[in-house]
């Protein structure tokens, strides 16, 4: 009889054990793996943060007189380069800029730093710059500022 108390008695400290140990090792390896996770989430995510940031970058502007069309160069996700060829009547610049955005060229918003710009007469032309200026107020905001 005293061979089974002690039996008893060492089973269970030895099974109490387990599960105190097994409980503190697993909480450990879960967070441990919420940081692997989280880690591994940023990682994979990196790439599409940046192409969603850069994809409205142009790496070249090409402009055809003959044509009088534009080719901007840009990449893909996947460093492919990808071209949109468009008219400067496809061109609409907005009156306040977003970011990243100097012009929308089929709707597609595209950012192009205007310093290495080739060609300035055909970026002015592309841009607008070669219309006349519109000062006056649209309708919409002259009903505005009377109300």
């Amino acid at each position: 009889m005293n061979h089974s108390c002690i039996r008893f008695l060492s089973m269970t400290v030895k099974n109490t054990n387990n599960l105190l140990v097994r409980n503190y090792i697993s909480k450990k390896v879960i967070r441990k793996s919420f940081h692997l996770v989280l880690i591994s989430a940023f990682f994979c995510s990196t790439p599409f943060l940046l192409d969603w940031i850069t994809r409205r970058y142009v790496l070249r502007l090409d402009y055809d007189p003959s044509t009088q069309l534009f080719t901007a160069h840009t990449f893909n996700i996947i460093t492919q380069k990808k071209e949109l060829t468009f008219s400067a009547s496809d061109v609409t610049v907005p009156d306040i800029p977003g970011m990243l955005t100097s012009f929308h060229a089929k709707g597609k918003p595209l950012f192009v730093d205007a310093g290495r710009v080739q060609d300035p007469d055909a970026y002015s032309i592309m841009m607008g710059y070669d219309k006349p200026l519109d000062l006056k107020i649209s309708s919409e905001q002259k009903d505005s500022q009377e109300h």
